[in-house]
């Protein structure tokens, strides 16, 4: 009989101690929460590499170590705890674009954005348009930016 109150004290214990811990694991959740960000950009070509090529330049550009997937189908980029991919789906004419960062003052938006615009700059039709530069706005630029 001892025996059966002595395990379900322990059992109790323990189950205190992982409430504890788990009350305080989600008290420092915001400090330490992370924002995403996604936005897709409609490719000019259904071409792969040129997809590819983009965007290795521009999650480079935005400060990231990048890395192609064996199948040249994703760009992953990496700078300490955040994340920056593009996922080329040339015969779809579609990049799409995620970014994580835990970092409060570093917006995730705003590197999704960064990447985009280098998708569009890059397709962006030349000269002939009204405002007398080369390229301009792209009406086919693709969806906004999505944070969460």
């Amino acid at each position: 009989m001892h025996n059966i109150a002595s395990r379900q004290e322990d059992t109790v214990s323990r189950f205190k101690h992982f409430a504890l811990a788990t009350l305080l694991g989600m008290a420092a959740l915001p400090a330490t929460a992370a924002m995403v960000s996604t936005a897709w950009v409609q490719l000019a070509s259904t071409n792969q590499d040129d997809c590819i090529a983009t965007g290795e330049r521009a999650v480079a550009a935005a400060g990231f170590q990048t890395n192609v997937s064996r199948d040249r189908q994703s760009i992953f980029g990496w700078r300490g705890d955040e994340a920056l991919t593009v996922r080329c789906i040339g015969a779809q004419r579609v990049a799409a674009i995620f970014a994580w960062v835990t970092d409060q003052s570093n917006d995730s938006a705003q590197l999704v954005e960064a990447v985009a615009q280098a998708y569009r700059v890059r397709q962006a039709p030349r000269g002939g348009n009204l405002t007398g530069g080369g390229g301009g706005g792209n009406l086919t630029g693709g969806g906004g930016v999505v944070k969460r």
